[in-house]
C-alpha cells in the first residue's frame, strides 16, 4: 500500500490565509518557497501572493488571481473561487510563523524521504560504497539547502554584541579561539577561530604532521578541547606513540629499548594524561570529502568536537575533476565550507612544491602551495614551516631553530614565530 508523504494541508492553507489577512507577516516567513508546499495549488497561490507583495502593491485576492492568469497557472491553482475562498477564510495571522515552521518541517521530511529512495535505488543498481556515500552526502546537502531559510541579520542588532565581545577580549576576559600552545602564534591569531580553515604547509619531512600533533596535544590533552584527527597517512597506533613520546619527553626510538625507572614513570604519567584526552583518531582509509564530512559531523554530534585536523590535503580523493588542480581546488573549498558549517577550526596540512629551493633564502611563500592556488584563497590562516638546517644534508636530522611563518591571517597580523625543533621528540616549542 502506497503511503502519503509527510505533509499538513491544514498548516499550508492556514499559512496562505494568514498572510492574506496580514500581508506584513509575509516578511517573517518569506523563506517559505513554492517547493515547500505538498499541495501544489496552495504553492502556486503562495508564489503569486509573494509576487504581488514584492511588487509593492496592496495585497488582494483579485491581484493574486491576475498574477496567476499572467503565469497561466490559475486553473492549476484551483481557479479564482479557490483563491477568494482562502483570502476570505478569516484565519488569524497570529499563527503565521508557527504554520511556516510546520510547512518547512514537513518539507524537510519529504526531502529526506526522497534521499532514502535515491539511496535504495542506487543500491539496487549496484553502486559502489564510496560512490553511494558521495551520492547520499550530496542528496542530503541538497535536501537541507532546499528547506533552509536565508539567515539575514541587521547590523544594528550585531553591534552591541560585537562591542561587548571586543571589550572582553581587550580586557583578557574572553577567549574566542582554541589555543595552540605557541604563545606568539596565539597572540597573532587570538587562537584558532570557529569557522576558520587553518593551513599548515611545509616541504616533505619538514615536520608538518609533528607541528599539527603538537597543536592538537596542547589543545586536547592540556586544554581538554574535544578534537578529531583524520589521518590519511599515519595509522592511529603510530600517532599515539608519537603523542606519548612528546608528552613523556622520551625519544620514540627508546621505546624499543629498556627504559630507566624515571622514563617508565614519565611514560606512565603521559599515558594517563593522553588516555583522558577528548581525542578521536580516524585512520580507516576513507579519503573522500563525503567520508570526511560524515566523520566530522558524527564526531561533533557524539562528542562535541571543537577542533578538527586533516593530515593531509593531497591525500584526499574521490573528486570527479580530471585535473589535479581542479581536484585540490574542490577539496580545499569543501573543507572551508565544512569549517563554516560546523563553526569550528579545521586544521588542514598541505605540502609545498620545490619552488622555494630555487630562491637564495629558501623561505617558503604562499605561492609555493602545491597543486592549487585555491588553497591560498580558502585559508583564513596560513602557517608555513621553515628551517635552514633542513637544506643541509648533514644537519637535516639535527635539532635546531625554525620559524612558523604566518603568511596569511584574515583577522590579524602576519609575521614570524620563532621555534625550536627537537626531532627525537617530534616536538616544536616556542623560543
Amino acid at each position: 500500500m502506497e503511503r502519503t508523504p509527510p505533509h499538513s494541508e491544514e498548516a499550508e492553507q492556514a499559512l496562505v490565509a494568514g498572510v492574506f489577512l496580514d500581508p506584513t507577516s509575509f516578511d517573517k516567513v518569506q523563506g517559505i518557497k513554492f517547493e515547500d508546499f505538498y499541495n501544489q495549488s496552495l504553492g502556486l497561490i503562495w508564489r503569486a501572493l509573494g509576487d504581488v507583495i514584492d511588487g509593492g502593491t496592496p495585497l488582494t485576492a483579485y491581484l493574486v488571481i491576475d498574477r496567476l492568469k499572467q503565469r497561466k497557472e490559475l486553473k492549476a491553482a484551483g481557479g479564482a473561487a479557490k483563491v477568494i475562498e482562502i483570502a476570505e477564510s478569516g484565519v488569524s495571522a497570529a499563527g503565521v510563523e508557527h504554520h511556516a515552521r510546520m510547512v518547512r518541517g514537513k518539507a524537510k521530511l519529504r526531502a529526506m524521504h526522497n534521499v532514502c529512495a535515491e539511496a535504495a535505488e542506487a543500491i539496487l543498481q549496484g553502486l559502489g560504497l564510496e560512490e553511494l556515500l558521495s551520492t547520499l552526502d550530496g542528496a542530503i546537502t541538497r535536501a537541507q539547502d532546499a528547506t533552509v531559510a536565508a539567515r539575514a541579520i541587521e547590523v544594528r542588532d550585531l553591534v552591541p554584541a560585537v562591542i561587548e565581545r571586543i571589550e572582553q577580549e581587550s580586557s583578557g576576559k574572553a577567549q574566542t579561539g582554541v589555543m595552540t600552545g605557541f604563545s606568539h602564534l596565539d597572540y597573532m591569531t587570538g587562537g584558532l577561530q570557529p569557522g576558520a580553515m587553518v593551513l599548515i604547509a611545509a616541504r616533505p619531512s619538514m615536520g608538518k604532521t609533528s607541528l599539527g600533533l603538537n597543536i592538537l596535544r596542547n589543545a586536547c590533552v592540556h586544554g581538554k578541547v574535544p578534537s578529531l584527527l583524520l589521518s590519511l597517512e599515519m595509522p592511529a597506533e603510530w600517532i599515539t606513540r608519537s603523542l606519548l613520546a612528546t608528552e613523556a619527553k622520551i625519544p620514540s626510538n627508546k621505546f624499543r629499548q629498556s627504559l630507566t625507572d624515571g622514563e617508565a614513570r614519565s611514560l606512565a604519567l603521559a599515558a594517563g594524561s593522553i588516555s583522558q584526552a577528548p581525542l578521536r583518531i580516524e585512520d580507516d582509509g576513507v579519503y573522500t570529502i563525503s567520508g570526511i564530512r560524515a566523520k566530522a559531523r558524527r564526531a561533533v554530534r557524539e562528542m562535541g568536537v571543537r577542533l578538527i585536523m586533516i593530515d593531509y590535503l593531497q591525500m584526499v580523493g574521490g573528486s570527479r575533476s580530471d585535473s589535479r588542480n581542479g581536484q585540490v581546488t574542490e577539496y580545499s573549498g569543501a573543507l572551508k565550507q565544512l569549517a563554516k558549517e560546523l563553526r569550528l577550526p579545521v586544521i588542514v596540512l598541505s605540502q609545498l612544491n620545490r619552488q622555494n629551493e630555487s630562491r637564495a633564502d629558501r623561505r617558503p611563500r604562499l605561492s609555493d602551495l602545491r597543486d592549487s592556488g585555491a588553497i591560498e584563497q580558502d585559508a583564513d590562516v596560513a602557517v608555513l614551516i621553515h628551517r635552514d638546517n633542513y637544506y643541509d644534508d648533514e644537519q637535516r636530522s639535527e635539532a635546531g631553530p625554525g620559524e612558523l611563518i604566518v603568511a596569511k591571517n584574515r583577522t590579524g597580523p602576519t609575521g614570524s614565530v620563532k621555534v625550536w625543533w627537537e626531532p627525537t621528540l617530534t616536538l616544536y616549542t616556542g623560543i
